[in-house]
Order: C-alpha cells, then structure tokens, then sequence
C-alpha cells in the first residue's frame, strides 16, 4: 500500500480536494481518502478507464496500469497546486512496468516493429503524437497505394521525412535556387566517390555552394512537403521501427523539429491557400 499511503499524504490538506479513490486495475478498491460516496462504483468506472489507457500502452509498448485514482475536486476551484504536486511526486515518476522480452536470437534478423496497423484506424498526425508522447527515436513506415513514405524520429521530434511525390535534397537546392543543375550534378558525381560518404549538404558547405542555414532550409521544406504528402493516406498499413538512440554528428545542418509545430505549419498554410482560392472565386464571381 505504499502508493496509497503516498496518496494520501499528497491529498491532505490541498484546498478544494474533496476525495480520492485508490483501485486496483481490475476495478477493486484499496482506499478511500475523503468523503467519497459510491466507492465501488468509481472504482468499476475508473478501471474501465484504465484498462482502455492500458490497451494504448501495450500497443505502443508504454506498458499497462496497475493502480489509479480518481480525484474529485470542488467546482470553481484552481487546479494548479494539484497537478503541480501530483507531477512531481516521487510515484509520479516511475515509469510503467516493461512488457516481457522476447527470447533473442542470436542470428541477424530484421528486428519487428514495436508496433503496427491500418491508416484507417490510425493517421499520420494520430502516430506522430503518439511518439511524441513517447519521445520514441526510430523510423515510422508508411505503405500506401502511392508507394512507400517513411518519416524518421529521434527523442519524439522528427529529424526526415520522405514520400512518392516529394523530391530529393538536391531537388529543393534547385528549387530555392542555392545550386544550379551543373552543380548539383558535380556534387552527386563528387558523393558518388567520396570515401567518408559524407551527406550532400555536407559537400555542398564545404565547396561553398551553400550556407548551413541554406541546406537546413531545403531540409525543413523538404520534411514539410512529405509530412503534407503522408498526412492525407487513409488507406494502407504503418509500422514502427525502433532504432538505437545516436546523438547528431553535423548539428548545424541536422533537423530536429517537433511533430505538433510541423503540422500546425502545414494546417496553416493550407487553410491559407484555401482562403486565398475562395477570394479569387468571389472576386472572379463579382466580374
């Protein structure tokens, strides 16, 4: 009971706590702190609630609920000093019990994805909170009916993406006219053959064709148009793949950009052009 206890002893004396219901998963309760009513009751409904947040865990392989605990607070009350000690609680920390391993095999095979299913179920911007959530480093594969899209995390943040119709980094070199095609075709020809297998952008600095700041704006772009690109696939099946966490080797020109600021960019932008089509048709209209 020492997770009740800690409870308990969190609850008291907090202003505009009324009660709190300790239960296990399975909807028994453990403790009653207050003047709670219905303490069964609230612990059945609490453990259905876990039990769904525990399916989620599984999936992305979090792990499941042991305990959980309603708390009720009287209305027009401030939230803040609850959540504030309620997250830096020492239970509060600790992370969910680890699913089982699997025996290992000591032969090199592809590993499984942690987790995988249907687009319709679940949608891009669905998976990319999830591992944001997460903080998950690894790569997300996409198999729709246009080809393959895959979008690469590290720690919840997004650092590539790419999709059937969005083009290469040389391609956005072009296009936000830092090279020229003569160009770009010596820096390929140059890649092809270099020994330290060095990134594109990477030759493109150190040949003083382009800037840090140029390459890592062709990257975002190119992340934003495949990010544009994956979000609308609703049919087809994902997988995520987890890989070992490795610190940025070329930190001025790597991306790192959080999932929720991509796709707020992106909604944005849309919404925009939207706009902007509906006023070019009522002016068009009024002619």
């Amino acid at each position: 009971m020492e997770i009740a206890a800690q409870l308990k002893l969190l609850l008291e004396g907090l202003s505009g706590v009324r009660d709190a219901i300790l239960c296990s998963a399975d909807g028994r309760p453990l403790q009653s702190i207050g003047i709670a009513t219905s303490v069964a009751e609230a612990a059945v409904l609490t453990a259905s609630i876990a039990s769904e947040l525990s399916r989620v865990g599984e999936l992305l392989a979090l792990g499941t609920f042991e305990k959980a605990a309603p708390v009720t607070l009287e209305r027009k009350r401030p939230v803040g000093d609850l959540e504030t000690r309620l997250s830096t609680a020492s239970w509060a920390e600790r992370k969910p019990p680890a699913a089982s391993p699997r025996p290992v095999d000591a032969s090199p095979v592809a590993r499984e994805p942690v987790f995988a299913g249907q687009l319709d179920l679940f949608c891009l911007p669905d998976l990319l909170e999830f591992l944001r959530a997460g903080q998950r480093t690894g790569k997300l594969r996409m198999d729709g009916g246009a080809g393959v899209g895959v979008v690469r995390m590290r720690r919840g943040k997004v650092t590539g993406a790419s999709s059937p119709n969005v083009g290469t980094l040389g391609d956005y070199l072009i296009k936000h006219a830092v090279v020229n095609g003569e160009q770009l075709r010596g820096l390929l020809q140059e890649q092809r053959h270099d020994p330290a297998g060095k990134s594109l952008g990477r030759l493109a600095i150190d040949r003083g064709l382009a800037s840090a700041a140029d390459v890592r704006r062709a990257l975002v772009a190119q992340l934003q148009d495949a990010i544009r690109e994956l979000k609308d696939w609703t049919t087809g099946t994902f997988a995520f793949e987890p890989e070992p966490l490795s610190e940025p080797t070329l930190s001025e020109i790597e991306v790192e950009l959080d999932p929720q600021a991509v796709l707020l960019t992106i909604f944005k932008e849309e919404d925009e052009a939207h706009h902007g089509a509906r006023h070019a048709a009522g002016v068009d209209a009024a002619w």
